[in-house]
């Protein structure tokens, strides 16, 4: 594979880098978090209200409408200049923001009545708190919709590490607001604190973009692009994102109706696994979507080699992220959260979930290429829709599976939903492009397994050695999982430089490159 298709290490590091420091504010957060609320119903009332303001979030389909404007921005900006594509920019975003508008109103006025429908096992008192929350945070989604749509306007012109950076900032005041109202104002404290985050976020981009020349314009359309262009496919987006929310949906109301406590564990580690998959999958996703599509545009040949790059990449930082997870993951969640408020029984569900969740990233990064590599060739509705309907069966089967299975159901579902939408998107792209399918190499996966392997066996025969005659203590089980985590992580890399895996010698040359240019 030629070194110009390839995805650049050094911006893939510095990303890595960045939101690995964001991802450790935010352990932290959860940290806090659950020391101040545990596995209560306030907790799980917050997280099903947030749940319902994702839900709009997802609703105006930011996240769809950039990675469909993004392609068109790349070709006005090839094909004309840059100003012109910010231009483009402009409409899109007021576009947006008249639609998120309509949305916010919509969802204020039905707010108690979706309360009722998202938490059915709950108490009528907490239905209500439920819907008052989020009747607070339903505005925040015009701040949202703009700092995604700006953050995507970032990538698209190659200003890697801002989003990031402001990321940290939000994380850290996020984190500070918590700390000093969270015990007296409760579960308000956080809301407060995601007002914060969203403000500091979008008043950083837009100082940024300003000082590298944006001039935003107050237009619906311009002589290059109209917003129709892509909202007019947007019923197609929401077939994806109505199912993608109605699993959402439905599985927190089957998990409602489990004894108190599941539903608390799985959504902890549902949310240490969003941050990993910051860490891991984002960095990477960002690179090839943009260098991807912007390679289209400008037409160059073999840009098949920078999925096939992105997927190996993905392989070795989903395995380095993995393996000390399942190595000391048990033993770090018990030091952060065990206590009266969240019970063992509790920290070894959210355990087996954090692990299930780690390791099937590499299923969510086989999804993430082929997706977007249909969305840069502009191929939109049959992926919306195959999506979107595997997503629908998920959902029917959360109220079969988890009544009866539990968490461990929800877990089951959870990974089938990911495989089959892997399957689905790579069939329509094979119809489509066949030349341009990417599957995660088999070579790179067996290495980095076999490493994996020796890693964990190696670890898991010291951890046999340790006893404790008492209880330990929480700064014990810290200990431990530093110990594990780290030996995991360094046994592991020395396996990859042994099996001469690529992606590790490139890191290592990468490293040394760096310490030579300090020094």
């Amino acid at each position: 594979m030629a070194k110009g298709l390839q995805l650049p290490l050094g911006s893939l590091s510095w990303l890595t880098v960045l939101n690995l420091f964001g991802a450790v504010v935010g352990l932290i957060q959860t940290i806090v978090i659950a020391w101040i609320f545990g596995a209560t119903r306030s907790i799980e009332i917050f997280f099903a209200a947030t749940t319902f303001q994702a839900f709009l979030l997802k609703i105006a389909t930011t996240g769809q409408v950039s990675d469909l404007f993004t392609p068109i921005f790349h070709d006005i900006q090839v094909k004309h200049d840059q100003e012109r594509a910010r231009n483009a920019f402009s409409a899109m975003v007021n576009a947006m923001l008249i639609a998120a508008g309509v949305v916010t109103v919509l969802a204020c006025l039905f707010a108690g009545p979706i309360a009722k429908l998202l938490v059915p096992g709950f108490e009528s008192a907490e239905i209500e708190l439920c819907g008052t929350i989020f009747l607070v945070t339903a505005p925040l989604l015009l701040l949202q919709i703009a700092g995604g749509l700006f953050g995507n306007f970032l990538a698209a012109e190659h200003f890697y590490g801002v989003e990031e950076v402001l990321g940290v900032v939000c994380r850290v005041g996020n984190l500070l607001i918590v700390l000093m109202f969270g015990w007296t104002l409760g579960v308000w404290a956080l809301i407060l604190a995601l007002w914060a985050a969203a403000v500091i976020r979008l008043v950083g981009q837009f100082v940024f973009v300003t000082s590298k020349g944006y001039r935003h314009q107050l237009v619906l359309q311009t002589e290059d692009f109209s917003p129709r262009t892509v909202l007019f496919k947007m019923p197609f987006a929401y077939v994806h994102v109505f199912s993608a929310q109605f699993f959402a949906f439905a599985i927190t109301a089957a998990l409602s109706f489990l004894p108190e406590g599941n539903y608390a564990a799985f959504s902890y580690a549902k949310r240490l696994h969003s941050k990993f998959n910051g860490i891991v999958l984002r960095p990477i996703g960002v690179l090839f979507f943009n260098r991807f599509s912007q390679s289209l545009a400008e037409g160059a040949e073999q840009v098949r080699g920078l999925a096939t790059h992105a997927l190996s990449l993905s392989v070795a930082v989903v395995t380095l992220v993995s393996v000390p997870i399942v190595a000391g993951g048990d033993f770090l969640l018990a030091g952060l959260w065990g206590g009266e408020k969240f019970p063992r029984q509790f920290i070894e569900l959210s355990y087996i979930a954090l692990v299930v969740f780690t390791v099937s990233l590499l299923l969510d990064a086989q999804y993430l290429v082929a997706r977007r590599t249909n969305l840069a060739l502009k191929i939109v509705v049959r992926q919306f829709v195959a999506s979107g309907f595997v997503m629908l069966l998920a959902g029917l089967a959360c109220y079969l599976v988890i009544p009866n299975f539990g968490v461990p159901g929800a877990l089951w579902i959870c990974c089938l939903s990911v495989v089959l939408q892997a399957a689905s998107t790579i069939f329509i792209l094979s119809l489509e492009r066949k030349d341009l399918v990417a599957v995660i190499p088999a070579s790179a996966l067996m290495q980095w397994f076999v490493a994996a392997a020796g890693s964990l066996i190696v670890v898991f025969l010291l951890r046999s050695f340790f006893h404790f005659s008492v209880e330990p203590t929480r700064l014990q089980e810290l200990l431990m999982a530093t110990v594990f985590g780290g030996i995991s992580v360094v046994l592991v890399g020395g396996f990859a430089w042994v099996l001469k895996i690529e992606e590790a010698r490139q890191v290592v040359a990468k490293i040394r490159s760096t310490l030579v240019r300090v020094s």
